[in-house]
């Protein structure tokens, strides 16, 4: 799943050098910061979430471009209203990276290879802190009741 994805955010390669996959992932990461930076506006705590979102995907975009599918997929449950939404990215996020319906040697080279490279701890770890955050806000937004399924019958008030 993951390779026609990036097979298709460089629009099959058919207009490169002009359009790769880094090109789109640029755009996409102005449209992830801009819509991050409305959803959380100001500077408390939460406007920390801007800050964290921008340097993991400056971070990824120059050094581990493959994990910039997966950070998309936790952001968009981050800013993303519609709960179903939101928990299928979660879901996702994780998902589209491993290797599903791949023969053995390609589980082996992961488990046994990639997962015990220390150079691989790095993202690995940004990713896992990442996907923790987006997680904590999903179920912290669960807990709050929506305004469109509270009563609208006022309340008599005793003095």
């Amino acid at each position: 799943m993951y390779y026609w994805l990036m097979y298709g955010l460089a629009l099959g390669g058919r207009y490169y050098p002009y359009i790769n996959d880094l090109t789109v992932f640029v755009i996409i990461n102005f449209f992830f910061v801009w819509k991050i930076r409305r959803k959380f506006p100001g500077y408390n705590k939460m406007a920390l979430i801007n800050t964290l979102y921008s340097w993991t995907a400056w971070m990824f975009l120059l050094a581990w471009p493959q994990d910039l599918l997966t950070l998309y997929c936790m952001t968009g449950s981050i800013i993303a209203d519609n709960r179903y939404v939101r928990a299928f990215l979660l879901i996702m996020a994780p998902a589209i990276r491993f290797p599903l319906g791949a023969p053995g040697y390609v589980w082996e080279f992961i488990l046994k290879y990639s997962a015990t490279v220390p150079g691989n701890y790095p993202p690995y770890a940004a990713t896992i802190g990442f996907w923790l955050l987006a997680l904590g806000l999903f179920v912290q937004s669960s807990g709050k009741p929506s305004v469109s399924g509270m009563l609208s019958v006022p309340l008599k008030q005793t003095l």
